[in-house]
């Protein structure tokens, strides 16, 4: 069951706008553990099986649920939404930090700094070049880019602090593609069809960053966690509302620290668990 709430928690990450599923994994303690099947696949093939069907259950259900959530309750609640997540996102981020002291590493300040700023720029980009104006229509364009956005979608699962929400906006396709995950049994079989370059675009990405991620964590330890904590950390400029400063917001962030606490709390709980 915690394997399945787990996949349920990444799941609702991945159709919220800014947050990246891959992110939670890692808090959850997840991320390494799917990094590690894959990287030795050939060993307890059934218990990784079950172990990865479990996560994968979770993360259908976590969309589908929040998928339909999210449609409804955004658009009026985005505000405290949004700070909810960054609660969850700064909470993990001790954690984080621990694994690194525990390796007997210190962050490099160098890629840190890095990949927030690369984070900051994909923020700049999303925000002022408006990519959407240039969103899909019939033929090899709609083709293509649903083909990218499946890559970006897996890349978001797999590089922490990337938000495939966020690429599925800039591309024009954020609004299909969660309609189509929230409801997938409500779908005609012309939209499944359509959606086979979309399939393609995860199955590239997760045979071409699935092994590059590992080469990183196991080559380059310090250096890659130091750009997964940048990147973390950058994550928020893309989730941060920006409205009116009134009670409701107020009030969003006083409940953005309480999630913070909690998230503190159960992650120092799961780890005496452990």
């Amino acid at each position: 069951m915690k394997q399945i709430f787990d996949g349920i928690i990444i799941g609702m990450g991945a159709v919220i706008p800014g947050v990246s599923g891959s992110v939670l994994a890692m808090l959850l303690g997840v991320y390494e553990h799917v990094l590690f099947i894959f990287n030795d696949y050939k060993r307890n093939i059934k218990q990784n099986f079950f172990y990865l069907l479990k996560i994968l259950i979770g993360i259908l259900l976590g969309m589908a649920i929040f998928g339909n959530i999210i449609l409804l309750l955004l658009p009026k609640y985005s505000t405290l939404i949004y700070f909810i997540f960054i609660g969850l996102i700064l909470g993990g981020i001790p954690e984080l930090m621990i694994e690194l002291k525990s390796k007997k590493e210190k962050i490099n300040i160098l890629f840190f700094s890095i990949s927030i700023f690369f984070s900051f720029i994909m923020f700049i980009t999303n925000k002022f070049l408006n990519l959407q104006s240039y969103s899909y229509s019939d033929g090899i364009i709609k083709i293509l880019f649903l083909m990218i956005g499946g890559f970006l979608f897996v890349s978001g699962k797999i590089i922490p602090g990337i938000s495939s929400s966020a690429f599925m906006i800039m591309l024009g396709i954020y609004d299909k593609v969660l309609l189509f995950m929230s409801n997938p049994f409500t779908c005609s079989i012309y939209e499944y069809i359509e959606f086979i370059p979309f399939i393609i675009g995860c199955l590239l990405g997760i045979i071409i960053l699935f092994n590059f991620i590992n080469k990183c964590l196991s080559k380059y330890f310090c250096n890659t966690y130091s750009c997964v904590i940048g990147f973390i950390i950058g994550s928020i400029f893309s989730i941060i509302p920006i409205s009116k400063i009134d009670f409701e917001y107020f009030a969003s962030i006083i409940v953005c620290i309480i999630m913070y606490k909690i998230t503190l709390f159960l992650t120092k709980y799961v780890k005496k668990i452990k």
